[in-house]
């Protein structure tokens, strides 16, 4: 499965103005399938990734992009790949969701497998960035 969608934020009835103050100038896209192993093995993006999982405090080796890459390819017979990416406007990373699906099913990448799934992103971004992935999923 490969789809990919890009969005401002959730289709709500607020006004365009809300919604980007309810993210701050965060976009929002949603990639999967083969599109989210493409976008996580870019160098610019893994470096980027890899940089915001420095930085994140709660961070975990199962939010890591390496975790990823090698969860998401071992087992891409029964999972497909699914990434939430939160941009500035400037293009700066503020927080990624590795997560995985199976038909109706969405989980943190590495499902039973892995302990402490949940998104990246510096703390002072955190609420912004989760609301907003939820929002996109």
């Amino acid at each position: 499965m490969t789809r990919s969608k890009a969005m401002s934020c959730a289709a709500t009835d607020r006004s365009e103005a809300a919604q980007a103050a309810a993210f701050e100038g965060v976009s929002f896209t949603v990639v999967a399938g083969d599109d989210a192993l493409l976008w996580s093995n870019t160098e610019a993006n893994r470096g980027a990734w890899n940089q915001l999982w420095t930085e994140c405090p709660w961070s975990t080796a199962f939010q890591s992009s390496a975790f990823f890459d090698i969860w998401a390819r071992n087992y891409r017979e029964s999972w497909s790949p699914l990434l939430v990416i939160g941009r500035r406007r400037d293009g700066s990373l503020v927080g990624v969701l590795p997560l995985a699906e199976n038909a109706d099913l969405i989980v943190g990448v590495g499902a039973h497998q892995a302990e402490y799934q949940g998104p990246i992103s510096r703390e002072a971004d955190a609420l912004v960035f989760f609301a907003g992935a939820l929002a996109a999923l």
